[in-house]
């Protein structure tokens, strides 16, 4: 509410970096929205939708940074 948007509305990403002090190429959005996890990934965000524990395993194991 404090960002006036709701997703998929690019402004909420927006301020979402904006509030972390991070770019969009430095994020990483996980939703069970594919319609959210787009509209992310259009932006320059790394996404996940997350479909099932296993995929979502998947994911976050590739993605990990040591």
């Amino acid at each position: 509410d404090v960002a006036h948007a709701h997703k998929p509305n690019p402004i909420i990403f927006h301020y979402a970096c904006n509030l972390l002090d991070v770019s969009p190429e430095e994020a990483i959005f996980i939703d069970d929205s594919k319609e959210n996890t787009i509209a992310a990934c259009k932006l320059g965000m790394l996404g996940h939708h997350y479909n099932t524990y296993t995929n979502f395993l998947k994911f976050i194991t590739t993605h990990s940074i040591n």
